[in-house]
Formats: C-alpha cells, sequence, structure tokens
C-alpha cells in the first residue's frame, strides 16, 4: 500500500520563523503532535511536541515572555533539520522502516519536491491493521501478540519520582513503563511525555512560588510521583489476541503502548513501535 492512499493530506504547517508558542497552539487546536515547517514552498524541518519539550527543559511556553527574560525561542531554534520524508509513490513498509530507524513519528510526504501530505505512526498502524483484513496477508502480518510482545526492562511504583521515572526511560530508552503497586499488581501506565510535562509544570510553579508542600518551605513544593501522573485507567491487551485487535485498541483508547496480561497476569507490554517493525518487515 502506497502512502499518498492514507497519508493525511493538506497538512498544518508552521514557518521557521514562528515562536514556540504559536507553533504549540497550532498542534492544540487541531489535535497534532508534529508540524512540517516550510520555507518558500520547500519542508526545511520537523518540529514535535517531543522537541518543544526537550529543547525547553519540559517547561510549558509562556503565553508571552515576562519583562526581562530573554525572548522566546523560535520554531528554527527547536526543530529538526533535515526533515526526513518520503515520495508520495513509497510503499507503507518502507516509511514504518524510515520511522523506526530515525525513531520519529512522522514523515512529510513529497510529490515533485513539494509537501502532499504528513504520515505518522496512527497512519501506518491504521494501514496495517488495514491490511491485515485482507485474507491473503492475513495470516503473515496477523500474528498473536504474544510473538511480539517484549519482556519488561522496568516497572514504576506509584511512590516513585517523577526524576526516578524519567532516569529509567533514559536508562532503558523506552517510552512507556508499566506501574505496579507493593503486590506486584499492575494499578497505571506512565509515559515519559506526561511524565516531561508534569516535571515542567513543577518547575513553573517552584519558579512562581506555587504552593507548599505539607511541612516543606514557602515557594518549594515535594516531589511529585509516579501516582500523580500515570493513567489509572489500564487498557491490556490478552497475548493470544491478533495483533489487529491490539492496534484497535490502542486507537480506540488512543495510547501507543498496552499491558499484555493473561488472566490479570503481567507478561509484558506491546507498543506501536513493534507493530511498525513487524510491518516494516514482512509486508
Amino acid at each position: 500500500m502506497l502512502v499518498s492512499r492514507f497519508m493525511t493530506r493538506r497538512p498544518v504547517t508552521v514557518t521557521p520563523s514562528a515562536t514556540l508558542h504559536e507553533a504549540v497552539r497550532l498542534m492544540e487546536q487541531h489535535g497534532f503532535r508534529h508540524l512540517p515547517v516550510v520555507a518558500d514552498g520547500a519542508v526545511v524541518g520537523m518540529l514535535s511536541d517531543r522537541d518543544v519539550l526537550l529543547g525547553t527543559g519540559a517547561r510549558p511556553i509562556p503565553a508571552r515572555p515576562a519583562a526581562g527574560v530573554p525572548k522566546e525561542p523560535l520554531v528554527e531554534d527547536r526543530m529538526r533539520a533535515p526533515a526526513f520524508c518520503v515520495e508520495d509513490g513509497e510503499r507503507g513498509p518502507v516509511a514504518a522502516l524510515r520511522m523506526i530507524e530515525q525513531r520519529i513519528g512522522a514523515l512529510p510526504v513529497l510529490r515533485g519536491g513539494q509537501l502532499a501530505g504528513l504520515v505518522t505512526e496512527t497512519n501506518l498502524v491504521t494501514a496495517f491493521r488495514d491490511l491485515c483484513r485482507d485474507p491473503a496477508r492475513s495470516d503473515e502480518l496477523d500474528r498473536g501478540v504474544e510473538e511480539l510482545m517484549h519482556s519488561l526492562d522496568a516497572t514504576l511504583s506509584p511512590k516513585d519520582s517523577l526524576e526516578e521515572a524519567l532516569r529509567q526511560c533514559g536508562d532503558w530508552r523506552i517510552r512507556h513503563l508499566p506501574v505496579l503497586d507493593e503486590n506486584e499488581e499492575l494499578v497505571g501506565m506512565a509515559s515519559d511525555r506526561d511524565i516531561r510535562l508534569a516535571i515542567g509544570r513543577a518547575l513553573l510553579q517552584g519558579e512562581s512560588g506555587g504552593a507548599p508542600a505539607a511541612g516543606g518551605a514557602a515557594g518549594k513544593r515535594g516531589p511529585a510521583t509516579v501516582s500523580e501522573v500515570m493513567s489509572h485507567q489500564v487498557v491490556g491487551i490478552d497475548p493470544r489476541e491478533p495483533l489487529s485487535r491490539a492496534v484497535t485498541v490502542m486507537l480506540d483508547a488512543r495510547v501507543s503502548a498496552l499491558p499484555v496480561l493473561l488472566d490479570g497476569t503481567l507478561l509484558g507490554i506491546i507498543t506501536r513501535t513493534d507493530i511498525l517493525e513487524h510491518y516494516g518487515s514482512v509486508a
């Protein structure tokens, strides 16, 4: 299946000279996490909400700089350049592999050197699910979740600090961590994106003199914990379910990873990245 068949057409773009606040406002307005950066009709970079979080130390972008504060960074200060692109006649599996290799979540699609669309992780896993419905391809593509899930490299406790959670993500190069209570039961899922956002808010409150924690000094907050930012409504998948079912659950729940559960016991985790690697290797 060619990317032109399932890409997002006429994507919202931003210029290199736009402020980060303007870019974030566009993302929030349209519900996007990626913006192609275009100058003089050419794609010169890509900006993701993750780039904004990393580039600002995970701090939220203020609507306008306060007096005496250096000028707000521009898109060109945070965008990834050059942009990794694909042609509109490229096949979906090639786009999936390119995305995995570059550790990015979206690719501009070009036609004749001009921006024609945008293909995202969501577009690709949806295309994969559609291919799984083809009886001629289902046996090859739609394997069991248990064949692709991976074991747990790390887990968190609800009492862990956000700094510890972020360190675990960095040490293991993962973006989603199951949260287990003292009885080793799954009680939540935490993503590095939610962790970074929470750290940013805590930093901003500390700088502005936020409410102190019990027994803490004025203007200081106690360390936030994983329990404050994790998803408590955990959506899981049985290891015997097909991958197409896992994709449907992810899309419906708007998540990028699922804990794999058998009779309530946590066996592992499966992510969109796992599915895209499979799609790129066999389709």
